[in-house]
């Protein structure tokens, strides 16, 4: 037994005596048998022991950790261990293969995302385009359009001026003319003069118009598409007898015959002015006037025409 082993032991006898858990006999008794050699030698082996039992733990826990690290090494399918020191639990094994995973799908994800949407604004690029370019289209169509219509109108402006000229005039002849009075003649050709204070006037007994007519020759074949006249006597201050318009015969309805055989019948107003009256084109070398009514004077029953004129190319 070692000297520290002894007192320590028989501090302890000592310490239940004292409580009273040993009587003094049982103290004296076991303090002289730890005092024996035989005593010694218990105390010792039982010390041994106790040394034993207190290694045990620690080289059950050293032989545990390197048990471990043992199986690391040789099986790589053991969970590797964190930061920390401690094992993975069996769940986390996988954890870093997930999130690389997750992170590679986000990116596919985003990926698709900037496919989609750059599509998309391609297709609208190219919509705007489509919708500018139609516009264009349609601009350059309607500016096409209004071209062409001003040319045409331009052409049909140009073509109605030329229609609208009057047509030379080579004869005029006429069923009969009234002869002169004072300063004043009744000459078939004062219907062509141009002027208005000129007229024609049929002789008696048809110088009311009646059963008379009044002719205009072009000496060839001329296309006709309106004709000009006057229906009366147009004198506004006539120095004797002041306005002679209503004083004579107007006329109110006749006929017109041309060379193709063709006849048109023509209505004029009472108006002292020149009338002119669209016809549908004709092919003709002549225009005849014929009387068919006509309005009485106030003071004078002779019919009167002013003004008579083919308009035409």
């Amino acid at each position: 037994m070692s000297k520290d082993s002894l007192p320590k032991k028989i501090a302890e006898l000592f310490e239940l005596h004292k409580s009273g858990l040993l009587s003094k006999e049982e103290y004296e008794m076991l303090k002289s048998k730890l005092l024996s050699p035989a005593g010694n030698k218990e105390v010792e082996k039982e010390n041994i022991q106790a040394k034993t039992e207190l290694q045990k733990p620690q080289e059950e826990v050293n032989g545990k950790t390197t048990d471990n690290n043992d199986s690391h090494q040789t099986n790589p399918l053991e969970p590797i261990a964190n930061t920390t020191g401690e094992p993975i639990k069996d769940g986390d094994s996988h954890v870093p293969s997930q999130k690389r995973r997750s992170k590679k799908a986000i990116i596919i994800l985003i990926g698709l995302a900037v496919v989609v949407i750059s599509g998309i604004l391609i297709g609208l690029y190219i919509k705007r385009n489509e919708t500018r370019t139609e516009l264009l289209l349609a601009k350059q169509q309607i500016l096409s359009d209004s071209l062409k219509n001003i040319a045409e109108s331009k052409k049909n402006e140009e073509s109605k001026t030329t229609a609208e000229e009057p047509l030379n005039i080579i004869s005029v002849t006429a069923s009969s003319f009234m002869n002169p009075s004072g300063n004043l003649s009744y000459y078939p050709s004062n219907a062509t003069d141009h002027n208005l204070q000129s007229w024609w006037t049929p002789s008696p007994p048809h110088s009311d118009g009646y059963n008379s007519w009044l002719r205009i020759d072009f000496g060839q074949n001329r296309k006709v598409t309106a004709i000009e006249i006057h229906n009366g006597s147009h004198y506004p201050n006539y120095q004797k007898y002041g306005d002679l318009y209503f004083k004579n015969n107007r006329l109110l309805k006749a006929n017109l015959e041309f060379s193709n055989g063709t006849t048109v019948t023509i209505n004029l107003r009472e108006v002292d002015e020149i009338q002119r009256l669209s016809i549908s084109m004709q092919n003709t070398t002549y225009i005849k006037l014929i009387p068919l009514e006509w309005a009485r004077g106030t003071q004078w029953n002779d019919l009167c025409i002013s003004e008579f004129t083919a308009i035409g190319e």
